[in-house]
């Protein structure tokens, strides 16, 4: 079928990024971006606290062009890429993706699901085991303060 690029990009990284979250969860984004197969994408991603700049210049012979730049929170470019912009094309037949970075092996992508599965595991499932442990750590005070009672009980008869 026909190519036709795609651009995309997403900038919402002046208040959160990955590389700025608490470093509890800095493993499990660190273990995301290894697993990941960012073949699609040209670049790999900025993941530092960052603002998206979008400037679209028009010739005078009417072709159109899109600056993209992502900037870091100090102002530096620190991605950037021009893309000219075209009208849609009117061919309505198969149109394919094609990666960059080649084809993901069958392999890759079934280690990526399993290394999300467990993040995600992981992630929703601690705050039930941390609840469970500060019980189970009540309990064993609660058992021993009634230890203690009793034997003060024992020593007093």
């Amino acid at each position: 079928g026909k190519v036709r690029e795609v651009w995309e990009v997403t900038s919402s990284g002046m208040t959160h990024a990955w590389q700025t979250a608490h470093r509890s969860l800095f493993f499990f984004f660190w273990l995301t971006f290894q697993t990941s197969p960012f073949n699609y994408m040209r670049e790999m991603p900025w993941s530092l606290l960052n603002v998206g700049k979008l400037d679209i210049s028009v010739a005078r012979n009417g072709t159109a062009t899109a600056h993209v730049s992502i900037l870091s929170d100090d102002g530096n470019v620190r991605m950037t890429a021009s893309v000219p912009l075209s009208p849609a094309p009117t061919h309505k037949g198969d149109w394919d993706c094609e990666p960059y970075r080649g084809a993901v092996h069958p392999l890759r992508l079934l280690a990526t699901h399993l290394v999300h599965a467990v993040i995600l595991f992981l992630f929703f499932t601690s705050p039930l085991w941390a609840a469970w442990s500060a019980l189970a750590l009540l309990r064993r005070r609660r058992r021993a303060r009634d230890a203690a009672s009793k034997l003060r009980e024992g020593k007093k008869a």
